[in-house]
């Protein structure tokens, strides 16, 4: 897999991307998941609560599928010095690029994604998640063309980050220092300016 490729869920989770045995434990302590218990059961109609349970840790291993590189050109993009370095691109020739490289620095992203439940379209309640990442970097180089950030020449990344739902804990993880060979390509169709 390369860097382009990677997603939170290979940043959180494991090889096999299943909630393990612990976070389902942690989950199951939460008052948002007592009361979807509640809702399930209450309204009955054959559903069955462990059913309804594996469909949620499921849907939050889906959830984890942002891609780590729209996360990156929406931090770059944030960053003052860097804005103006797209407003110089997007007035500048089209064949005009910009080379901008990156002291130490760290991206920190947040989230906060929920899993609705409904039945017969009816909402039965709702868990939200809160993830929080930040991406330590050395050595990078942004190349921007037409006001856009079109690709990094990767340099080392030293990443943390961790995933709570009702301030209970559910991974903590931080990663070794890591050379990031090559570069990460971005699609006109992420955002940039």
């Amino acid at each position: 897999m390369t860097a382009s490729e990677m997603t939170l869920a290979h940043f959180f989770l494991t090889e096999e991307k299943a909630i393990t045995g612990k976070i389902r434990a942690d989950l199951e302590t939460s008052s948002r998941m007592a009361d979807l218990r509640k809702a399930v059961e209450k309204v009955g109609e054959g559903l069955l609560w462990s059913s309804v349970e594996d469909e949620l840790y499921n849907s939050f291993a889906a959830l984890l599928n942002v891609p780590l590189k729209s996360i990156l050109v929406s931090g770059w993009a944030k960053q003052a010095e860097i804005r103006k370095h797209l407003k110089k691109g997007a007035a500048a020739p089209p064949e005009e690029i910009f080379l901008v490289p990156l002291a130490k620095h760290t991206l920190s992203s947040e989230h906060k994604p929920s899993i609705e439940l409904l039945l017969n379209q009816q909402p039965l309640g709702s868990v939200t998640f809160h993830i929080i990442l930040a991406l330590k970097f050395e050595g990078a180089v942004l190349k921007i063309q037409r006001g856009r950030i079109r690709e990094v020449q990767t340099g080392t990344c030293l990443g943390s980050g961790r995933i709570t739902c009702e301030e209970i804990l559910l991974i903590e993880k931080t990663t070794r220092k890591v050379n990031l060979p090559g570069r990460v390509v971005f699609d006109d169709a992420e955002p940039s300016a």
